[in-house]
C-alpha cells in the first residue's frame, strides 16, 4: 500500500513538474521570445549587405595577389573583417529593435531562468550587440552561453562570433586560438556551415600575412576529413579559389575541375566551370575560354547567371588587348548588368592593372564606378580612390608654385611656406601611392623652399632624412643634426636630440615643466603625487638646479601638508648632506636643530620660540624721524615683515614706503643728509647693516654681532598726516 502511494506521488509529481515547465517554456516562447527572434530576423533583413549574401549565386573570386597581402601585420586592420561591421546607416533604421531584442532578453533572463529558451535566448543577444558593434557585451553574452551550455547547439555559433570580435578589434592571435576551439566544436556537431565560415576566415588571416601555404591547410584537410560529397565539392570551390586568388593559375585550374569529381550542386558546378575558364584566360589560353564561356551561356541550367559570362569576356578581351571589343561588351555591360556583382569584382581587377602600371586616371574611373557597391573590395577600392583625387588635386597645386621656383621667381616667406606644403602634401601622396622616387624629389622641394627660419621647416627636413635614410645615412645624420641645431623646440627637435644622444637638452627643457606640475599639485592637495614628481626630478636630473628644490619642496609637503616630521626631517637633512652649500640649506637649519632639541627633550630656547606680535596704536611717523626715534621702528618693521636685508637695508626699505605714500622730497633729503653726518654706531650701537651704499659702512662695524631683541611691534601702513601738511 505504502508502495502504490509512493508511486501516486511521484506521477503526480512528475505530471505537475512536467506541466509547469510546459507552462513556463510555453509563455516564454508566446510572451517574449518569439518577439525578440522575430525583431532580430527584421533587423537582418534591412542589412542591404547580409541580405544580398543570403541570395543563391555564385562566388567572386577577385585575383589580385598584392591586394590581399598588408605590409604591417601587427598594426593594420584586418580589410576582410569590415564586411561584418554594420555602418551607422545600415543601423540607425533597425536600432531600435536591436534594443528590443536586449530588454526582452533581460526579462527572459530575470523571469524564466529555467526555461528552455534562455540558450537561444543569450545568442540572440549577443547577435544584437554585435550588429551594434558593442563587442565587449557580445562576448559577454558568447560566454555565458558556452559556460551555461557546454554541449548546447548553439556553442560553434557562439566561438564562432566571438573569434569575429577579436578579429574585427585586431586581436589576431586571440581570434585564431579561438577560430581553432570554433573548428573542433564545428566537427563535433558536424556543423558545416560554422567550418565553412570559420575556414575562410583563417584563410584571410594567412593571406594577409602572406601564408599562402597555411591558408590551403584547412580546406585539404576539410576535404580528404569529410564524408559528405557536396559538402566536399564545396570545400574544393573554395581551395580552388584560394590559389585562383593569389594568382597560382595553374594549380587553380586542376582544382576546379577537381569539384566535378564529387557532387557539386548547380551553383558549385558553374563555379568550377566558371573559373576554370578564367584561369585559362589568365594563362594566356584566350580561346578555351571563350568556348567555356559560350557553354555556360548557352547551357539553360544556368541562364540567370549571364552577367558572369559577360564578366568573363570583358577579362578576356582586356588581357588580349583586343580594345575595340572590350569597349563594345563594356557598353553591353553598363546597360545590361549595372548592378553586378561580378562585372564590378572584374572592374576592380581592371583598375588595379592601370594603378600597377601608374595610369592613374583611367584606374580612377573604373574605381569610381565599383567604390560605392558594398562588396569585399569597397574598403580597398574606396581608400585608392580617394588617394588618386588627392594626387591629381595636390599635383595641379603643386605645379604651379613649382614653376615659379623653378623659373627662379622672387618668392617671399609666405609665398615659400604655401608653395612647399603643396610640394610636400604630394610628396606624401606620392609616398602613400608607392612612388618612392617622386616621393624623394617633391619632399627635397620642399626642403629648399621652405625659409630656414620657420619651425615648420623642421617637419620637411625631417622627412626627408627618413626617406633617403637607407640610401644616403650620412647625408640623413647631418639632417638630423641641423633640426637639432636649428628647431630645438619642435618635435623634431626633440626627436633629434634624442637619437643623437643629446640629452642635456631635455633636462633643460623638461625639468622647468616637471617642476611646475609638481608645484601644482601640491597646490591641488594631490602631495603623494607631487612628492613622486619631485622625486622624479631629483632621481633623474641630480645635478639641475631643480634637484635641490625638490627635496626642499618634499620636507615642505611632509612638514606643511602631511604632518609627518620624520620623514620631513629625512629630507631636509638628504637636502643637507648632498647640496651642503645651497642657499636652501640656511632656511632648514633652524628646523633641523628644533627638532633635534625636541627628540633629546631639552629646553627650547627662547630664539626657536614664536614671536608674539603686540598691537599698537597709530604713530606720527614722520614727526618720529625729525626727532631721530625712527631707527628703532624701522627695526622693528623689519622684523615684523621680515625683509630681506641682503637686497635692500631697513632704512633704505623705509625710504621708499615713505616715498610711496608722502614723495615729500624735501624732507626725504633733509633725513638723507641727517644720517649721513651721524655715525652708524651712534644710531643703532651693536648691529651690523648689510647695505650695498658704502656711506653707510665702517671699518669698526665689521666687529658687530646680532641685532639685540627688541620688543616687536605691528607695522602699520604710514597714512598722511593733514596737520603735518598745513605745517610743511
Amino acid at each position: 500500500m505504502k508502495k502504490i502511494k509512493f508511486i501516486y506521488i511521484l506521477l503526480f509529481s512528475s505530471i505537475f513538474f512536467i506541466g509547469c515547465k510546459t507552462y513556463d517554456n510555453f509563455t516564454t516562447y508566446f510572451n517574449t521570445y518569439y518577439n525578440a527572434d522575430r525583431l532580430i530576423d527584421e533587423s537582418e533583413n534591412e542589412f542591404e549587405f547580409q541580405d544580398e549574401k543570403k541570395r543563391v549565386f555564385p562566388k567572386v573570386f577577385i585575383s589580385q595577389p598584392n591586394y590581399w597581402i598588408q605590409p604591417d601585420t601587427k598594426k593594420s586592420p584586418v580589410v576582410f573583417m569590415d564586411e561584418f561591421v554594420i555602418d551607422k546607416r545600415q543601423l540607425q533604421p533597425v536600432k531600435i529593435k536591436l534594443d528590443s531584442v536586449i530588454i526582452k532578453g533581460s526579462k527572459i533572463l530575470a523571469k524564466h531562468p529555467n526555461s528552455n529558451y534562455v540558450e537561444n535566448t543569450l545568442y540572440l543577444m549577443a547577435k544584437s550587440y554585435f550588429y551594434q558593434s558593442d563587442w565587449i557585451n557580445c562576448q559577454v553574452k558568447c560566454s555565458e552561453l558556452i559556460d551555461k551550455f557546454p554541449y548546447g547547439d548553439l556553442i560553434p555559433d557562439a566561438h564562432l562570433m566571438i573569434a569575429k570580435t577579436y578579429l574585427i578589434r585586431k586581436k589576431t592571435i586571440t581570434g585564431l586560438t579561438i577560430l581553432s576551439r570554433c573548428v573542433d566544436v564545428a566537427w563535433l556537431k558536424k556543423r558545416y556551415d560554422i567550418l565553412s565560415e570559420a575556414f575562410r576566415l583563417e584563410a584571410e588571416v594567412a593571406l594577409r600575412d602572406g601564408r599562402f601555404d597555411d591558408a590551403l591547410k584547412p580546406y585539404l584537410q576539410a576535404v580528404a576529413q569529410s564524408d559528405d560529397e557536396e559538402q566536399r565539392a564545396k570545400w574544393q570551390v573554395d581551395l580552388a579559389a584560394l590559389l585562383y586568388r593569389i594568382g597560382r593559375y595553374d594549380k587553380a585550374l586542376i582544382a576546379f575541375e577537381q569539384v566535378r569529381n564529387f557532387s557539386p550542386d548547380y551553383s558549385g558546378l558553374f563555379e568550377s566551370k566558371f573559373y576554370s575558364a578564367l584561369s585559362q584566360i589568365r594563362l594566356g589560353n584566350y580561346e578555351i575560354g571563350m568556348e567555356t564561356l559560350s557553354e555556360l551561356e548557352n547551357d539553360g541550367k544556368f541562364e540567370d547567371w549571364k552577367d558572369y559570362v559577360t564578366a568573363g569576356r570583358l577579362l578576356n578581351y582586356k588581357l588580349s588587348n583586343d580594345d575595340k571589343k572590350f569597349q563594345e561588351t563594356e557598353k553591353f555591360a553598363d546597360s545590361a548588368f549595372s548592378n553586378s556583382y561580378m562585372i564590378q569584382a572584374i572592374y576592380f581587377e581592371i583598375a588595379m592593372m592601370h594603378y600597377d602600371k601608374k595610369e592613374y586616371v583611367d584606374a580612377q574611373k573604373y574605381l569610381a564606378q565599383v567604390r560605392n557597391a558594398r562588396s569585399d573590395f569597397y574598403t580597398t577600392a574606396n581608400k585608392l580612390y580617394q588617394n588618386l583625387v588627392a594626387y591629381s588635386q595636390k599635383k595641379n597645386e603643386a605645379s604651379k608654385g613649382l614653376q615659379k621656383y623653378s623659373a627662379n621667381q622672387d618668392l617671399n616667406d609666405s609665398l615659400r611656406l604655401v608653395v612647399s606644403n603643396d610640394a610636400y602634401e604630394f610628396a606624401r601622396i606620392n609616398e602613400i601611392l608607392g612612388n618612392q622616387d617622386s616621393a624623394i624629389v617633391y619632399y627635397k622641394y620642399a626642403m629648399d623652399i621652405a625659409p630656414i627660419d620657420s619651425n615648420t621647416r623642421a617637419r620637411y627636413v625631417y622627412t626627408y632624412q627618413r626617406v633617403i635614410r637607407d640610401t644616403n645615412p650620412l647625408l640623413a645624420d647631418s639632417l638630423f643634426e641641423q633640426i637639432a641645431d636649428l628647431y630645438p623646440k619642435t618635435e623634431f627637435g626633440k626627436e633629434a636630440y634624442k637619437k643623437l644622444g643629446y640629452t642635456e637638452f631635455f633636462a633643460i627643457d623638461t625639468i622647468p615643466e616637471l617642476y611646475k606640475s609638481a608645484n601644482q599639485m601640491r597646490r591641488n592637495g594631490l602631495y603623494q603625487q607631487s612628492i613622486n614628481a619631485y622625486k622624479e626630478i631629483y632621481d633623474k636630473y641630480h645635478s639641475s638646479p631643480y634637484s635641490p628644490k625638490s627635496l626642499y619642496s618634499i620636507g615642505l609637503v611632509y612638514e606643511e601638508n602631511l604632518k609627518i616630521l620624520d620623514s620631513a626631517i629625512f629630507y631636509y637633512t638628504l637636502l643637507k648632506i648632498e647640496y651642503p652649500d645651497n642657499e636652501l640649506v640656511k632656511d632648514i637649519n633652524t628646523s633641523l636643530v628644533y627638532q633635534d632639541i625636541i627628540k633629546k627633550g631639552e629646553q627650547i630656547p627662547d630664539s626657536l620660540l614664536p614671536m608674539k606680535v603686540y598691537k599698537t596704536p597709530k604713530r606720527d611717523y614722520l614727526s618720529e624721524i625729525e626727532s631721530g626715534n625712527a631707527i628703532e621702528r624701522a627695526n622693528h618693521f623689519d622684523k615684523q615683515q621680515h625683509f630681506n636685508t641682503k637686497k635692500k637695508s631697513t632704512l633704505e626699505q623705509y625710504w621708499d614706503n615713505l616715498k610711496d605714500q608722502y614723495n615729500p622730497m624735501d624732507k626725504i633729503d633733509s633725513l638723507k643728509s641727517k644720517i649721513k653726518d651721524t655715525k652708524v654706531k651712534d644710531l643703532l650701537p651693536g648691529v651690523k647693516i648689510n647695505t650695498p651704499i658704502d656711506k653707510f659702512r665702517s671699518k669698526s662695524d665689521s666687529d658687530s654681532t646680532k641685532i639685540p631683541t627688541l620688543a616687536p611691534v605691528e607695522a602699520l601702513p604710514i597714512s598722511p598726516n593733514k596737520e603735518n601738511e598745513n605745517k610743511k
